[in-house]
């Protein structure tokens, strides 16, 4: 059960205006809503059916306890511990205003400015047992610009400039209600700039040779990372001396980096009839972190006849760990979940390998499939830590999965039943594997299907849209105890889940404690349960879900459109393993007006 106003406002408004060589398009929007409460103990009632545990008055029950119960509670249960107030979803005010311009100087030069800001301010309540209530709030400002060329400078030769700068910053602060000790204030401040240059020099008209450059500069100011005074000699800082100078705030550290990246590609059209295509390229990567790396990749188009076409392609990937990746360090209490980065990681380099086919059976039937293999060293993800940490949250953590392989497939099919409807239907098979430890790629399920059906009636304007996804079981690690996972009990059995663990660990202690450190070692890095006294890990098939979202509009005095759905219908969600919003009904009006009168001119301000 869930419980929570769950009020959500959102009003956009767009305006533009369009001459002969320049048009431009301004975007604001608003979003407001507020937090809702997943957790079991959820009850109607004032602040999410929560009291807070250190208010005057402070009540140790859920909101309209009947007094035979509280009675019943303190004195048959006195383990009994009491909910605090808490939210899963934070409460949000997200305003954005965007603007695109395009400018035609001549018929062959197109220059194009855009850019978009963002401020965002979430506020949520988070609870740490036994009694310590916080309030959280993130203030976030996110702002991006860009500037682009493409100019046409001869018959054979095509430039493109590019140009864009970002910057996101966040003040992060959590209030300990009550009390100052543990009262925290965090800022980060993101600012990347890229330059990208393209040349295209056209050999014929089915022969195109693309040449390019990047580069990108990237500096951050975090508190996951150390403060340049622990880094450089003589290793001490202002705090040492007077720690009540920074109480509550993080001392920030900083941190650079820049990417440059070369590429050459050549997309030549052997023949018309069959078309016959060939794309091979070749790029060069370099992090200022971790060095540099050669792309090659080759992809390759056969169109067996007009309504069967053919594609194949490999090559090699490159991924860095981001800023992000190293440094990220999230919590939510509220649902109980604790998202943190990883310094340690590697970059991360794959190898694909892709054939897929396209059919249009009929002039009302398509169909596609794709078959894809994938070997990753050191691929990037977020794996669950067995052990929560010292809050009892469930820690996600980025991390390397030394050495992985995916491969799968990927169908889909779009059917015109009529005028008026249209269905697809999809479905991804994918197999995953982390070499090392002979397991599944956590949280990345094998099964997914997808189901979409639009109706649209021209005469009465009148539109309806379905779209359903299909997940099936995910794969969660847990450890062995030694043969098979720790059970996973509810939250009021954590003494007995405890209990038992330490029961299991000492079996195994006393079953291979007499084995040579070296093979113990050995099992345990191979994931070995039968010969290790270290933790291995298993895991666990849960949290099969379906997403289904419905929506109905109509259009009336051709410049207006109302509409009405529901998102997440079937209500599913999971507190641990899927804390997605619950199901939410909205309703809305469009209106859409043009001025043919209205022109810009030239010079006009």
């Amino acid at each position: 059960r869930y419980f929570g106003p769950y009020m959500e406002y959102r009003n956009y408004a767009s305006v533009g205006a369009k001459s002969d060589h320049l048009s431009t398009l301004f975007t604001v929007g608003w979003h407001k809503g507020e937090g809702y409460d997943l957790t079991p103990d959820a009850t109607i009632g004032p602040r999410n059916g929560r009291y807070a545990s250190l208010a005057p008055g402070y009540n140790p029950y859920t909101f309209d306890t009947p007094l035979a119960n509280q009675y019943i509670l303190a004195t048959r249960f006195p383990m009994y511990t009491p909910p605090l107030e808490s939210t899963s979803g934070s409460a949000f005010n997200d305003m954005n205003l965007s603007n695109k311009t395009v400018y035609r100087a001549t018929d062959n030069l197109i220059l194009t400015g855009q850019f978009y800001y963002r401020h965002l301010d979430q506020s949520a309540v988070d609870a740490s047992p036994p009694r310590t209530i916080f309030d959280r709030r993130n203030k976030t400002h996110d702002f991006m610009g860009a500037f682009n060329v493409d100019w046409i400078a001869s018959q054979k030769i095509n430039l493109n400039l590019n140009a864009n700068y970002s910057r996101f910053q966040d003040l992060y602060v959590t209030d300990q209600r009550k009390a100052d000790d543990l009262d925290s204030q965090q800022r980060t401040d993101n600012a990347v700039t890229e330059l990208r240059t393209r040349v295209d020099y056209k050999i014929s008209e089915n022969h195109v040779t693309s040449v390019g450059a990047e580069n990108l500069q990237d500096q951050i100011s975090s508190a996951r990372i150390a403060p340049d005074c622990r880094r450089t000699y003589p290793n001490v800082c202002y705090e040492d001396f007077n720690p009540l100078l920074t109480k509550g705030q993080s001392i920030n550290g900083n941190a650079y980096r820049f990417r440059n990246a070369f590429y050459l590609q050549d997309e030549w059209r052997v023949s018309d009839k069959p078309r016959i295509q060939i794309v091979p390229g070749i790029r060069y990567d370099h992090d200022s972190i971790y060095g540099g790396e050669w792309l090659p990749k080759l992809a390759v188009r056969y169109d067996v006849t007009d309504q069967f076409r053919i594609r194949v392609a490999n090559g090699l990937g490159y991924r860095a760990p981001s800023f992000q990746d190293l440094y990220f360090n999230f919590l939510n209490p509220g649902v109980g979940y604790r998202v943190v980065g990883n310094s340690d990681l590697k970059p991360e380099l794959s190898r694909s390998y892709n054939f897929g086919w396209e059919w249009d059976i009929t002039k009302r039937i398509w169909y596609s499939s794709n078959l894809f293999h994938n070997n990753v060293d050191n691929l990037i993800g977020y794996r669950t830590n067995p052990v929560r940490d010292a809050s009892g949250l469930m820690v996600f953590q980025t991390s390397n999965y030394q050495k992985a392989m995916t491969q799968g497939i990927e169908s889909s099919i779009s059917i015109r039943l009529t005028d008026i409807v249209t269905t697809g239907v999809g479905y991804t098979y994918t197999d995953t594997k982390d070499e090392l430890t002979n397991l599944p790629l956590e949280g990345r399920g094998r099964h997914r299907w997808n189901l979409n059906l639009r109706v649209e009636e021209k005469s009465s304007g009148i539109s309806l849209s379905v779209f359903a996804v299909v997940f099936g079981k995910q794969p969660y690690y847990c450890i062995k105890n030694p043969f098979w996972c720790n059970p996973d009990l509810p939250s009021n059995f954590d003494s007995l889940e405890t209990a038992l663990n330490q029961e299991s660990q000492n079996s195994i202690q006393n079953l291979l404690g007499a084995l040579p450190t070296v093979l113990s070692d050995y099992c345990a890095e191979k994931n070995l349960s039968y010969c290790t006294t270290s933790p291995t890990y298993g895991y666990r098939m849960v949290n099969p879900y379906t997403n289904l979202n419905i929506r109905l509009s109509q259009k009336f005095l051709s410049h207006f459109q109302w509409f009405v759905g529901v998102d997440n219908a079937l209500d599913t969600w999971d507190l641990q393993y899927n804390p997605q919003r619950p199901k939410f009904y909205y309703f809305g009006l469009d209106g859409k007006f043009a001025f043919s009168d209205v022109k810009l001119k030239n010079g006009d301000s």
